[in-house]
């Protein structure tokens, strides 16, 4: 027996399920008390590798199945839980626990939120007879925090993966260590000039049509198709800034609330917007809808000034986009579906853009790029 399962037997108390809050997956958990102020959560098959390490003064009950004793951590971001269905094992444990049955001020704010997007909720079918969808839409978006945005990008992922690569999903995302660099590289020193309040971050897909695309939560995803047809860096640059500028201003999120709004209302008053039918709504919105003009404006102004602040060219964009505008039935018409092009569009960047030289990807860098697939 190993050092590790020998201290491990003696602290044991008990076996739990513990859900990390990470993912949805069940640890087998064995549970340990370290004097009588931590307890130890680790895999049962691998004790000296601890899961989490609970004080024992922050542990709450939860509303648990019956039959279980279903405990948490309070005041802690993270939505992991502990089941414990042995009565003696979880009678132990809370009697250790002085304070298991109180509301902590973070519980107490929970359920303030949840009456906030209640009323929010209410007020938003007011305000989509009164205003229309687009309107509410726009007003809602920087009421959604954050840290639930992230969370509806990740649920989001998978299926746009799949829809956009024939069922590939996460296999068609490209892992060329070199062209993941230059990309990442790229992404961080766009991403300096401005105050990012969802943090981008970018990937390759190996997908054959002239696309890029931002999710919920700061997800872009730049198409081999893009990097092969591009004309030049500098063109390559323009359009990952223009993506940048749907970050920033948040209009996947917009784009969700517009077309899925109910579903994910619904999901925000239950305190989990990431369930199927939300998840499903989300998908089919960002899939099926393109931005509006005003949004794609946003983004143009976000990009060109982006640009400006670098000392780059930001001309390649409107470049692009008068290319697609020629062409909208040809190679370039998929990224017409969610980015609609007009010819005041490429004016306006025009009027807009300064006179930068220097040249943040290089011709060798973009043939990294297209290499990473």
């Amino acid at each position: 027996m190993s050092e590790g399962f020998r201290v491990a037997s003696e602290l044991a108390i008990g076996r739990g399920e513990f859900f990390d809050g990470l993912t949805a997956r069940a640890h087998s958990v064995i549970l340990m008390l370290v004097g009588t102020e931590t307890l130890v959560i680790a895999p049962h098959d691998d004790p000296a590798s601890p899961l989490a390490q609970w004080p024992l003064k922050a542990v709450r009950a939860a509303p648990s199945p019956r039959g279980v004793t279903r405990l948490s951590l309070a005041d802690q971001p993270s939505t992991a839980r502990l089941n414990v269905a042995d009565p003696e094992t979880a009678a132990r444990i809370v009697n250790l626990c002085p304070a298991v049955g109180t509301a902590t001020e973070a519980e107490n704010r929970q359920r303030l939120k949840v009456f906030g997007w209640g009323l929010a909720a209410a007020l938003s079918l007011v305000l989509v007879v009164v205003f229309g969808v687009p309107a509410v839409a726009s007003r809602l978006t920087p009421l959604v925090p954050v840290r639930f945005e992230a969370r509806l990008g990740e649920a989001v992922n998978a299926q746009v993966l799949t829809a956009f690569t024939n069922g590939r999903g996460a296999r068609a995302v490209c892992t060329g260590e070199n062209g993941t660099r230059v990309l990442n590289a790229l992404i961080a020193e766009m991403a300096s000039t401005t105050d990012f309040a969802v943090r981008p971050h970018a990937a390759i897909l190996d997908v054959n049509i002239p696309n890029a695309i931002a999710l919920p939560g700061g997800q872009i995803y730049v198409f081999r198709g893009l990097l092969t047809r591009a004309r030049s860096p500098e063109e390559v640059v323009a359009v990952i800034a223009h993506e940048l500028g749907h970050v920033q201003n948040r209009h996947a999120m917009q784009l969700v609330l517009g077309g899925a709004g109910n579903a994910l209302i619904l999901g925000l008053v239950l305190g989990d917007f990431t369930g199927g039918g939300a998840v499903i709504a989300a998908s089919r919105t960002i899939l099926e809808r393109g931005y509006s003009r005003n949004a794609e404006r946003e983004a143009d102004r976000f990009a060109v000034d982006m640009l400006n602040a670098l000392d780059a060219n930001a001309e390649p964009l409107a470049s692009f986009l008068e290319r697609i505008a020629r062409s909208p039935e040809g190679s370039l018409g998929r990224y017409l579906s969610t980015h609609p092009v007009t010819a005041e569009r490429s004016e306006a960047i025009r009027e807009r853009a300064g006179e930068g030289t220097r040249q943040l990807l290089t011709v060798d860098d973009l043939a990294t790029l297209r290499s990473a697939c």
